[in-house]
C-alpha cells in the first residue's frame, strides 16, 4: 500500500512541482499552518481570510483575521478526514481548496461536516 505522504508528493510531481517544493511547503505549513501525516492520511492546511483576493489567498503569508482553513494538500484515505477537525488547533467557520481543475471550492465547515458524516446531526 502506498503511504499517504508518497501520494501527496506524487500530486506535486504530477502538477509540475518538485519534491523539494513539497518539503519546503511542508516545513512552512508545519510552522505557520497545520500539517499531519500518518501512513494512511496526510494534509497541509493553513488559516486564511476567505475574502482575500485570489492572489493573496494563496500567497504564503500569515493572515491577521483568518476565517477559513485552506486545504493546500490532502491525500490518502478520505474517510479519515474528520481527523482534521478533531486535531485542528482552533476552529474556523470555512474550509477551502482548489479542485484539480483549478476551481476554488469554499464550504461552511458545518455544511462540510454534514456532507462528510452523511447528515447535519454530526456536524
Amino acid at each position: 500500500m502506498q503511504r499517504a505522504i508518497d501520494r501527496a508528493i506524487g500530486d506535486y510531481l504530477a502538477s509540475g512541482r518538485t519534491a523539494e517544493e513539497f518539503y519546503d511547503d511542508w516545513i512552512w505549513y508545519s510552522k505557520f499552518g497545520y500539517a499531519f501525516s500518518s501512513p494512511d492520511f496526510f494534509f497541509m492546511v493553513r488559516p486564511v481570510e476567505r475574502a482575500a483576493a485570489a492572489g493573496d489567498r494563496f500567497e504564503m503569508r500569515v493572515f491577521d483575521n483568518p476565517d477559513t482553513w485552506f486545504i493546500h494538500e490532502c491525500a490518502g484515505d478520505m474517510g479519515r478526514f474528520p481527523v482534521f477537525w478533531r486535531m485542528a488547533p482552533f476552529e474556523l467557520p470555512y474550509a477551502a481548496w482548489l479542485r484539480r481543475d483549478g476551481e476554488l471550492r469554499v464550504f461552511d465547515n458545518q455544511q462540510l461536516k454534514g456532507l462528510i458524516y452523511g447528515n447535519a446531526e454530526h456536524a
